[in-house]
């Protein structure tokens, strides 16, 4: 046997926020509860507690994993999913405490993921006696938690197949089913195998009918090849020539290509040949027009060099001549241009005056626009915090307008909810009255407690019923009584009449006066014989007997007559009153479940509107309210105002400082624009002087000839300028001397003998590029430059090339040949190897067929023994004892199973009967929903039930009410009470229902029981016990 819990822990995790305790206590007794309930409303988190309880043992959430579409929407979920959202833990937390204070607990994943569902979870403690858990996992929430929605849609949303899928945890431990589908995937593995193969075979038979099939085809290339070798040096073998055949047809294609190229080279190269021959005699006027016109180049080129010459020494004298007026031009205008300097020099001065006071100008204007921008930034936060605040002062007249609004409407819906409840008790109460007396004028036979229910005719039928039963009753005792006493007379006389036999011989024979067997002494031997014979004779008594038993028996018949008359007569009656009891019952219920509908909706607007006011009470929290009272909101109403018409001076303030700083840099600004204007005329000025002719020639005269201006020393600069003069001078003499004797030739003829030689070179150039272009292309074609015997030369080559040329052509043809039959043969040989690949995939479908007909016997014997198995398991009695508990229909109060094979595989199909298992009908046809949910439930329950070596003995059952109706719910109580009392297993249930919890409270109530009572607050939040 298992461990019971003993308590239970979550935070953090899904619905709830803080950390909750579950305590499985018994308050009366100190001992570990055996039953517990969980009450609450709808969206408390009952499911959150089930959903913890299944994650701690299994890592998952078996709701969260039921379609497709719901594994779409999880992963499609950003942010926590576990974790409750509100909570500031980093994990949640859930964990056990058993009866011997082992423990587990497990946290969520943490870090950033888009959410943390499908994470691995955190084992922060394990006890090692837990560890079985981890082996029990996978069948968790079928031996130990029992979710509603599994149950409900058991019988109504599965397939006969998926019943068996689903009913395999109650016997396969051994994983046959799990066999049975690894044989089914491997039979459709190898179908498809044979179905792919198959489909092989007739593409290539298809194939296989476009190729043809040529005899002697292979000694036709043989014999080509042979050919070929006999005019070729190069070899082509042929050996294996069908293995080698692709690569032949390649190397043969190659020596096509190549022999096509090499026959295209000679083409070209005859063509060229006969090209050169038809321009020789071109070529050898060419060349000697090329001899004459290098000789005329040589006397031009003696001429020119002599005209430049004569040339340099003009040029040198026209530069000096230059020089020369360019010192005259300086010392004329040399005052101009020291005065022209001087005023170029201050204003330089006065630009780098300007340029050094602007930079700090503009670091004033920059921290001036630095400290403005932090005042514009206060203004704007001190605005955005006016804003705010005066969005919170509305917000929160319009909450409290929201808040009062909620009150009324919640004080007005509590009134309708109670009075609501008040009528549901009522009718329930009626309904249960009218249950109870359907119930005992049904089954109890005592008059006392069904009396109230008749009238005073009904009461005398049951009067003289119960009178004629009594006398019944003793008549039936006196014709016993009678028979008895009939029996021992009849015994009596019997033994008289042996002992009267062996007496009477023993009289005679010994002649006695005394009895033998009384002893009483007789006159003579004659009168004790005499008396012995009239007691044998003597049976009146018994013939008595007889006829009172035969008077009796016959009375008794007459009273048994009249008491079926009385009985037929009190069965109608009581009939009649059930009949009118039931629809008043149905007519109640209809108009309690009218009224429940009406509450639920009042109770969803009611939680609404209290969820929204508890959101705005958590708002007002923030201001520490004692209460939520219109005085209270006005204060805090005035509280802000106050900081707005703060913030509203304080913005006054940094506007004037907003303004002076503005005025500041505007000041600094208009001080900067004039120092730019001012810059301007000094660069205005400047570059007008600079561009006066006079100076830039003197100062790029200086510049060039690396003279240094300082004014002061102007003169001694002066002096130098007129030495240089003086010595140019002297060079121009010089000069003209040389010219002089240069006097057969002219400077200005010097062009028309350019002209002349230029034109001399480009005749040279024609000449010699149309010479060497013909030798040239002679010597590419021949190998070497014979001008002598060129002609002779390309004649004999000619010859050569046109005879391999014919040789090539020749190869070409047989190279074709052989080209061609390799084709051929090529295709023969995808001929064969197709005809090879089809025989060979025809016996791999044979042995494919094999193996498929093996899989099928090797199916059919696991089918065989699982509906054997599955039929042998649920012949079991447990299930139906569940099921008759409940008492879920008047005949219908068995559950047979029953495993066929059918086309689609394995099918169960379930279904309720009588005892002696006829008139079978399924569920989900004749049944109610109830019926088939109560059904559902003690199928699995008997699952739970049965598993006795499983490490918690604990059984969770997630809002059981849904799927029983009020005619139910005793007999369910009562099962739960057998299940924690007698067979002591720890059982948790959750309701949402109040009536259902109250009823639980009494009829397990945990002064008599070990019960344990826990309610949620709210969402996430147990309800603390007061001592």
């Amino acid at each position: 046997m298992g461990k019971k819990i003993k308590e239970i822990e979550i935070e953090a995790f899904r619905a709830y926020k803080e950390k909750q305790i579950f305590s499985l206590i018994n308050e009366v007794s100190g001992d570990i509860a055996n039953f517990a309930v969980i009450y609450a409303p709808n969206g408390y988190g009952k499911t959150s507690f089930f959903d913890a309880i299944e994650w701690l043992i299994t890592s998952e959430i078996g709701r969260l994993n039921t379609s497709g579409a719901m594994k779409e929407e999880v992963s499609q979920e950003e942010g926590y999913i576990l974790k409750n959202r509100e909570s500031k833990k980093d994990h949640g937390t859930v964990g056990i405490l058993t009866e011997d204070d082992a423990k587990l607990i497990r946290q969520t994943h943490k870090g950033r993921y888009k959410n943390d569902y499908n994470k691995q979870s955190i084992t922060k403690e394990m006890t090692p006696n837990l560890s079985g858990l981890e082996l029990e996992k996978q069948n968790f929430c079928t031996t130990n938690l029992l979710a509603h929605d599994k149950i409900t849609n058991f019988l109504q949303s599965y397939t006969a197949g998926d019943k068996t899928k689903m009913l395999q945890i109650f016997w396969d431990t051994k994983g046959y089913s799990k066999i049975l589908e690894q044989v089914d995937a491997m039979y459709i593995e190898i179908d498809n195998r044979k179905k792919t193969i198959e489909k092989d075979i007739a593409i290539t038979e298809k194939q296989l009918g476009k190729l043809q099939y040529e005899k002697d085809l292979e000694k036709a290339v043989e014999e080509a090849i042979y050919n070929y070798n006999e005019t070729k040096n190069s070899f082509i073998q042929f050996e294996n020539l069908l293995k080698n055949l692709s690569d032949l047809i390649k190397h043969v294609q190659y020596l096509i290509d190549e022999n096509q190229f090499q026959q295209n080279n000679k083409k070209n190269k005859i063509t060229d040949i006969e090209l050169l021959l038809e321009e020789y005699n071109v070529y050898e006027l060419n060349f000697n027009e090329y001899i004459k016109s290098n000789k005329n180049i040589e006397i031009m080129q003696k001429k020119l060099n002599d005209l430049l010459e004569l040339k340099k020494w003009n040029e040198k004298l026209s530069s000096a001549l230059e020089e020369k007026q360019i010192y005259i031009e300086i010392l004329d205008n040399w005052d101009d241009y020291i005065a022209k300097s001087e005023l170029i020099s201050k204003t330089e001065e006065e630009k780098k005056l300007i340029e050094t006071q602007r930079p700090e100008l503009q670091k004033f204007i920059i921290a001036d626009k630095n400290a403005l921008l932090h005042v514009y930034k206060e203004i704007k936060e001190l605005s955005e915090k006016q804003i705010a605040l005066e969005k919170e002062r509305n917000q929160l007249e319009t909450d409290a307008i929201k808040y009062f609004e909620n009150l009324d409407f919640m004080k007005h819906k509590v009134y309708l909810i109670d009075k609501s409840k008040a009528v549901i008790s009522c009718g329930n109460k009626k309904s249960k009255d009218a249950t109870m007396k359907i119930h005992l004028l049904k089954n109890s036979k005592d008059i006392k407690e069904i009396k109230n229910l008749l009238s005073n005719d009904d009461l005398e039928i049951l009067r003289k019923i119960d009178n004629v039963e009594n006398e019944k009753q003793k008549l039936e005792t006196i014709i016993e009584q009678l028979n008895n006493a009939y029996q021992s007379k009849v015994e009596l006389f019997d033994k008289i009449k042996q002992i009267n036999v062996l007496g009477k011989a023993l009289i005679e024979e010994k002649q006695l006066t005394a009895c033998p067997v009384c002893h009483k002494q007789y006159e003579s031997f004659e009168k004790l014989l005499s008396q012995t014979s009239s007691l044998v004779q003597n049976n009146h008594e018994v013939k008595e007997l007889t006829e009172k038993i035969l008077k009796n028996k016959n009375h008794h018949e007459e009273i048994k007559s009249v008491l079926v008359q009385l009985k037929n007569v009190r069965d109608i009656r009581f009939n009649e009153i059930i009949h009118t009891l039931e629809k008043d019952v149905e007519k109640n219920d209809q108009r309690v479940r009218r009224i429940n509908r009406k509450l639920e909706d009042w109770n969803d607007s009611y939680e609404k509107k209290q969820s929204a006011n508890q959101i705005i009470d958590t708002k007002y929290k923030e201001f520490h309210f004692d209460q939520i009272g219109k005085e209270e909101i006005q204060i805090q109403k005035s509280k802000i105002s106050f900081l707005i018409e703060k913030i509203i001076g304080e913005l006054i303030n940094k506007n004037k400082d907003k303004d002076r700083l503005l005025e500041q840099i505007q000041q600094y600004e208009d001080i900067s624009a004039k120092m730019s204007v001012r810059l301007i005329d000094l660069n205005t000025q400047q570059s007008i002087n600079k561009k006066e002719k006079v100076y830039i020639k003197l100062s790029t005269y200086l510049e060039n000839k690396k003279y240094t201006l300082v004014v002061p020393q102007s003169n001694q600069l002066k002096q130098v300028l007129i030495g240089k003069q003086k010595e140019v001078m002297n060079s121009i003499s010089d000069y003209q001397k040389q010219i002089a004797t240069y006097d057969a030739l002219s400077v200005e003829n010097m062009e028309d003998l350019n002209v002349q030689n230029h034109n001399l070179l480009l005749h040279l150039q024609e000449q010699k590029v149309l010479v060497d272009s013909y030798t040239f292309r002679c010597q590419k074609m021949i190998g070497y430059n014979n001008n002598e015997n060129i002609q002779e030369e390309l004649l004999c080559l000619k010859l050569k090339e046109e005879k391999e040329q014919a040789d090539l052509k020749v190869q070409n043809e047989k190279l074709t040949a052989i080209n061609e039959n390799s084709k051929r043969l090529s295709e023969q040989k995808i001929w064969l190897e197709k005809k090879i690949e089809i025989d060979e995939k025809k016996q791999e479908v044979e042995k494919v067929s094999e193996k498929l007909e093996k899989l099928i016997e090797s199916k059919n014997d696991i089918q065989m023994y699982i509906v054997e198995q599955t039929n042998a398991y649920f012949k079991s009695n447990l299930i139906n004892e569940i099921y008759q508990k409940i008492d879920p229909h008047p005949s219908m109060n068995y559950i047979d199973f029953e495993t066929k094979i059918g086309k689609r595989g394995l099918q169960t199909f379930i279904n309720s009967c009588d005892k002696n298992k006829k008139n079978k009908i399924s569920p989900m046809l004749y049944l109610s929903s109830a019926q088939v949910n109560i059904l559902s439930l003690c199928i699995f329950l008997a699952k739970v039930l049965s598993e006795n070596n499983t490490t918690l003995n604990t059984i969770f059952i997630d809002d059981p009410i849904q799927h029983l109706d009020g005619i139910n719910l005793l007999a369910f109580i009562d099962l739960l009470r057998t299940i924690t009392s007698e067979l002591n297993r720890q059982i948790i249930i959750s309701t949402h229902n109040e009536q259902f919890y109250k009823l639980l409270k009494i009829k397990m109530d945990d002064r008599y029981y070990q019960s344990k009572f826990i309610e949620l607050n709210s969402v996430g939040e147990v309800k603390k016990i007061k001592n």
